[in-house]
């Protein structure tokens, strides 16, 4: 028994100084971002983006005319209005995480403000997005020495595309039809790869591929059982420190579910139930003790923080549980829009899978580990319900989506389904 104590303190420490470690290179990668002085290529490059952009108020208008599909493109501006910026003391530029505004601008709005960094910084006001790392403004800037916003926006597209379908010919080579359609399904009606290309959502989907992709690549590896505890850990920080709020459970889920999907634990295996769990809790702790160290940079050198004060307003404690499940509603709703053509679709599939349940039915061995996972979506918007009733959270229901899709083609035996077809055409 106190062996076992001693190594869960060990792994305990272990995390702890990962993370410490982690959050020490992301500062160091901030402070030597923000010692970049802006030239005559980013300037450019940064002004060729704002014809990409809207100075109307419309910014966000969604792709194909329905909510289901849309990017924030006045985020992306504030992004690229932080990569702007270098005042000499990189140090407090990393704190700060600040960016112009222009106050006598009419009407006020971030495209505007992005004109005044690019052009006259000088005369602009400064504000703080302290409350995150938001390292992206870090390859961001990198990325402007060469490219405008379409360019970047093209590059993250594809670095998204490859590692899905990096994904999908893991989980087709090793578990077939069974963990790749739900996989395709919920990542296209969600319309992640699309939602890449804006930069503010592209952390949340970049880290839940990324996480995934290590775990199909490394789940049967003796070592990597031993340290799949820290992975968690790191893609959790990560998750933080990629982007700002916007729907963390992307990387979480991504990765749990590859990892049920994969493994293919028996129902009953209680430690596989506990694997689970223990690595839920280590994905919270990384991104938490991130969270925690860029509040204390804040409230040490800004000398005051607001990272730990929003939690409780993204919470929402004046809503009540209809609200809730209400705002639980509206998230399902975005992702089946346009809702006459993408929720007859999905029918469509649960049907043709419950046929072939009837045809080839089998017991499912792992449904309630894929159903636990897939309930994740709905207990964070259920406790997270004010952050939730922005309409780009609906992205998390793809894990949802893929879970439980998942768990219905779990009961498909397909050896049998195969037979039955075989003895078909040869009777044909």
């Amino acid at each position: 028994m106190k062996k076992k104590v001693l190594a869960l303190v060990g792994k305990g420490v272990i995390g702890i100084a990962t993370v410490a470690v982690l959050n020490v290179l992301f500062m160091l990668f901030l402070i030597g971002i923000f010692k970049i002085p802006m030239n005559e290529a980013m300037k450019t490059n940064m002004g060729n983006s704002l014809t990409y952009w809207r100075n109307d108020g419309n910014a966000d208008f969604p792709l194909f005319g329905d909510y289901g599909y849309e990017i924030s493109d006045d985020m992306d501006m504030l992004w690229t209005n932080s990569a702007t910026i270098c005042s000499g003391d990189p140090f407090m530029d990393m704190v700060r995480m600040g960016y112009v505004f222009d106050e006598n601008a009419e009407p006020r709005s971030g495209w505007n403000d992005l004109v005044k960094a690019i052009y006259d910084p000088a005369n602009g006001q400064l504000a703080d997005y302290s409350r995150y790392w938001n390292i992206h403004v870090g390859w961001l800037k990198l990325l402007y020495r060469y490219f405008d916003i379409g360019q970047i926006r093209y590059l993250l597209f594809m670095i998204i595309a490859v590692m899905f379908a990096a994904l999908e010919i893991i989980f087709y080579e090793k578990q077939g039809i069974k963990a790749a359609l739900p996989l395709a399904v919920g990542t296209f009606f969600s319309a992640l790869i699309l939602h890449s290309v804006c930069v503010t959502y592209f952390g949340d989907i970049f880290n839940g591929f990324l996480g995934a992709l290590v775990i199909a690549l490394c789940y049967n590896k003796k070592w990597f059982s031993k340290w799949e505890y820290l992975w968690y850990i790191i893609i959790g920080a990560l998750t933080f420190a990629g982007t700002s709020l916007i729907a963390p459970l992307v990387s979480l889920g991504m990765c749990l579910l590859t990892d049920v999907l994969l493994k293919q634990k028996d129902d009953k295996d209680r430690k596989h139930w506990i694997s689970m769990c223990v690595n839920t809790i280590c994905w919270i702790g990384g991104y938490m003790l991130t969270l925690l160290w860029k509040q204390g940079l804040s409230k040490k050198y800004l000398g005051f923080q607001t990272g730990t004060d929003t939690i409780w307003q993204w919470i929402g404690p004046e809503m009540g549980l209809g609200e809730r499940i209400a705002t639980v509603g509206k998230n399902f709703a975005r992702t089946f829009s346009p809702l006459h053509f993408k929720l007859p679709l999905f029918i469509l599939i649960v049907v043709g899978i419950c046929i072939c349940m009837i045809k080839a039915h089998k017991k499912s061995t792992n449904v309630l580990q894929l159903l636990f996972v897939s309930i994740y979506p709905i207990v964070w918007i259920l406790i997270i319900a004010r952050h939730s009733l922005h309409w780009f959270v609906a992205t998390i229901i793809s894990i949802f989506m893929i879970g439980v899709l998942a768990a219905l083609m779990s009961f498909i035996d397909f050896d049998k389904l195969k037979r039955k077809s075989e003895s078909k055409n040869k009777a044909e």
